[in-house]
Order: structure tokens, then C-alpha cells, then sequence
């Protein structure tokens, strides 16, 4: 009777625990696209506040998932529309190394679009930089 009784405690206990890091992991996706909602309503400065505190508080979980997708959705969902690309490819990179690791495929493909825009944005400010001294030039 004890053995059953303590098996089924140690179950509860794990069941509890895997629903309070899926409450965790729920709410930070959640706050993660915040930023993003500030800034399309045109407020940029909290948006920015926003997402230093999405981060802060996805990193002081210590839970590796949660801070993939939040990394990933950051530099998916906000990022991009900041015109910030150097922050944008090292959050994207980061996602990217979590996410191989921990074998998220969701993650994988998000920070897969964001490299690739990043590394389009890069070509073309170097693109412009070229054209604007071609024109100093003349």
C-alpha cells in the first residue's frame, strides 16, 4: 500500500511540475509578442522596455525551452520591424543553438527566416553604403 501511495504521489509531483513549466512557457510566449504589439501601436520606447523585461525574465527561469522560444519569437516578431539586425541575428543565433540542442523543431525554422532576413538587411545597408560613396564620389 505505501509503494502505490508513493508512486502515485511521485506521479502527481511530476504531472505538477511538467504543468507549471507549460504555464511558464505559455505566459513568456505570450509576453514575448508584446513588444511587438507596443510598437505597431506606436509605442516604441515601452516596446523596447518590454523586451528587455520578456528577456530578463525568460533568462532568470533557467529553463532552456522557454528561453528558445522566446528568443526565437523576439527576433521573429519584433526585431525585424526595429530595423535592428545586429541584435536580431545574435537573438536569432542564440535561439538557434538552443533549438538545435534541444531539438525544437518549431524554433529551428523561426530562427532559420530570421538569419536569412538578417543576413538580407546586412547586404542591403552595405548595398546602400557603396551606392551613397559612389555618389560622394561624384
Amino acid at each position: 500500500t505505501w509503494t502505490r501511495s508513493s508512486r502515485y504521489l511521485e506521479q502527481r509531483e511530476r504531472l505538477a511540475e511538467h504543468s507549471k513549466v507549460t504555464g511558464v512557457q505559455t505566459a513568456l510566449g505570450a509576453l514575448a509578442l508584446w513588444p511587438a504589439a507596443l510598437l505597431f501601436s506606436g509605442n516604441a520606447t515601452q516596446a523596447e522596455k518590454i523586451c528587455e523585461t520578456v528577456m530578463s525574465l525568460a533568462e532568470s527561469c533557467h529553463h532552456p525551452p522557454s528561453l528558445c522560444m522566446v528568443l526565437s519569437t523576439i527576433s521573429f516578431e519584433y526585431l525585424p520591424y526595429v530595423g535592428d539586425t545586429k541584435r536580431c541575428e545574435a537573438m536569432a543565433a542564440r535561439a538557434m543553438d538552443l533549438a538545435t540542442t534541444l531539438e525544437m523543431a518549431q524554433c529551428q525554422r523561426i530562427t532559420k527566416m530570421v538569419m536569412a532576413w538578417a543576413g538580407q538587411a546586412k547586404k542591403h545597408a552595405q548595398r546602400k553604403k557603396v551606392q551613397e560613396a559612389e555618389e560622394k564620389a561624384q
